[in-house]
């Protein structure tokens, strides 16, 4: 006789036949086409599973934006990151590994591109995406 697992897919038992077999089948199929990783309709995605990744940001090319009197620099996200994607987290340092976090102004112009504002025009960063 088949069970029904944590999650609600159906593990059949040896011997069940056809009758019992496919809908379950059918019905895990959809199960592993709608999950989310959100906790309930599958297991919730531990944050050690995160992709991370990181962007240089040259000292160089920062252009001067008239309307601010400030410097920007168009900055594209690797093509793993979108700026649409609600849980795409930003952080900064200035253009070291130290880990000294810095708060640059930052506003987004597409999908996958956002402008960085500098007081100077030789400012490196490090991005780190998560």
């Amino acid at each position: 006789m088949a069970s029904t697992l944590s999650n609600g897919f159906v593990k059949p038992a040896t011997g069940d036949k056809g009758p019992v077999v496919f809908p379950a089948l059918e019905g895990n199929i959809q199960k592993v086409n709608d999950h989310t990783h959100n906790g309930t309709n599958s297991e919730l995605l531990s944050s050690v599973n995160i992709q991370k990744g990181t962007l240089t940001v040259s000292s160089t090319s920062w252009n001067s934006d008239a309307t601010s009197g400030i410097y920007k620099k168009t900055v594209t996200c690797p093509s793993t990151y979108l700026t649409t994607t609600s849980n795409m987290k930003v952080t900064f340092s200035g253009g070291t590994y130290d880990g000294d976090q810095c708060f640059p102004t930052i506003i987004k112009q597409s999908s996958n591109t956002f402008d960085i504002y500098s007081p100077v025009n030789n400012q490196a960063y490090i991005i780190y995406f998560t």
